[in-house]
């Protein structure tokens, strides 16, 4: 065993001499170029010096960068806090997972139509073996999705990516000798490809190995058959480039799109919470009622109709609900300021304000109000306010028939 062991050490060893020997080499060609680029291009020039002060301002920060991910993502190294378990990312997982499941169910309806066209081509070269096999699996796995003949899950769509990115790899090996328009046309259709599986499977930790692999497969498998070359190193510059544009893909479609799930959620939480709430405070009060930003009533509110014993509309200025004072008014409005500046942490009952509604036949009704202020309720970047009343429990004075309140049925006409 350990003599296995020390066999496969060895060769390690032997394969990463050899990729620092053609590392060395490349530097030593690139040494030996420079003089003559400078002398004899000043737009080499330019973009070698262009180079080496974007990699002297910024090269700290991307090994930093590449080291977190690698960590992170490669090592299966989590933070503290990811240990713990979180019901609300769970459901962030799930969504997503879901999202891939939908994702994966319409490429299928579409992407096998494309394979027959491109069969022919992959037939006429020799060195599109790999890229043929991996063009009949997507095909037989797809059409038995449209046919409901298996069920992709997210955990099988998440082994079936990981089967194109070693497909590729193989691919990067077997196109080492191929070159001219038609290899240009390959490479540029596995770039497409490559993309399409970054917005089809949203999982950036998959993504960043797999496709870091496959650029390291393409350029070594090219330095291996071809040694350093300037055809090789305008490889390595371009599939850099594309790796970097697609690792970025990856992380911004993942971030963009579970911070859209936690957003829907974390609404959908809130107006389930807050309807709950109001429906209990229904059955312990007298009635309540949310006011938005504007302190304009949202919605229908049967409990403040009953007691005003009025109609009231949607949208109506609850302020304009009270008796004409300018001093109720101005209670009114310092007591939502003062509670809204109450933290949520604070104990004990909601703030509370006795004011005066106008009732019907303008008789003022008195109610105790209970504030509760709502931050990023819907998320609306104003405060809501949710308000509890209890109606004062003492009657009312009964104010005497005004000839408005008779019923014109009821009034007879004198006969002469």
């Amino acid at each position: 065993m350990q003599v296995q062991h020390g066999r496969i050490a060895e060769t390690g060893q032997m394969s990463l001499d050899s990729l620092l020997g053609q590392a060395q080499g490349i530097v030593l060609a690139m040494r030996e170029v420079a003089p003559e680029a400078f002398s004899t291009s000043p737009e080499v020039a330019f973009a070698i010096v262009f180079a080496f002060l974007h990699c002297c301002a910024n090269g700290k920060h991307v090994l930093r960068g590449v080291r977190h991910h690698m960590f992170e993502h490669c090592a299966g190294v989590r933070r503290k806090e990811e240990t713990v378990f979180d019901a609300h990312k769970a459901r962030v997982d799930k969504a997503v997972e879901h999202q891939i499941e939908k994702n994966f169910s319409m490429a299928s309806s579409l992407t096998p139509h494309c394979v027959p066209f491109i069969v022919p081509l992959l037939l006429t070269r020799q060195d599109t073996k790999v890229f043929l096999l991996q063009a009949f699996l997507a095909y037989v796995v797809q059409s038995c999705q449209n046919l409901k003949l298996i069920t992709m899950s997210a955990r099988r769509i998440r082994l079936f990516a990981q089967l194109f990115y070693f497909n590729w790899m193989l691919y990067g090996w077997e196109r080492r000798f191929a070159d001219g328009p038609e290899a240009s046309m390959m490479l540029s259709a596995m770039t497409f490809c490559r993309i399409f599986l970054v917005v089809l499977q949203i999982e950036s930790s998959l993504h960043i190995p797999g496709q870091t692999a496959i650029t390291a497969s393409l350029v070594l498998s090219k330095l291996h058959a071809c040694g350093c070359t300037s055809s090789v190193a305008f490889l390595a510059l371009s599939e850099g480039f594309t790796l970097v544009m697609v690792i970025g893909l990856s992380i911004i479609l993942e971030s963009s799109l579970r911070g859209h799930f936690a957003a829907q959620l974390r609404s959908t939480d809130a107006e389930a919470m807050v309807s709950g709430f109001r429906r209990m405070l229904r059955g312990i009060c007298d009635g309540e009622v949310l006011l938005d930003g504007s302190l304009c009533i949202k919605g229908h509110n049967t409990c403040l109709q009953r007691i005003m014993s009025r109609p009231v509309e949607a949208n109506t200025h609850f302020p304009d609900l009270l008796v004409d004072s300018k001093e109720e008014h101005r209670r009114l409005h310092d007591f939502i300021k003062t509670s809204s500046n109450v933290g949520e942490d604070t104990a004990g009952t909601p703030p509370c304000l006795r004011v005066s509604l106008q009732g019907s036949a303008q008789v003022s009704v008195g109610v105790d109000l209970f504030h509760v202020p709502l931050a990023n309720l819907y998320g609306s970047e104003s405060t809501y306010h949710l308000l509890a009343m209890r109606q004062d429990t003492e009657p009312e004075p009964i104010p005497d028939a005004r000839p408005s309140d008779i019923p014109r049925q009821l009034i007879r006409k004198p006969e002469f």
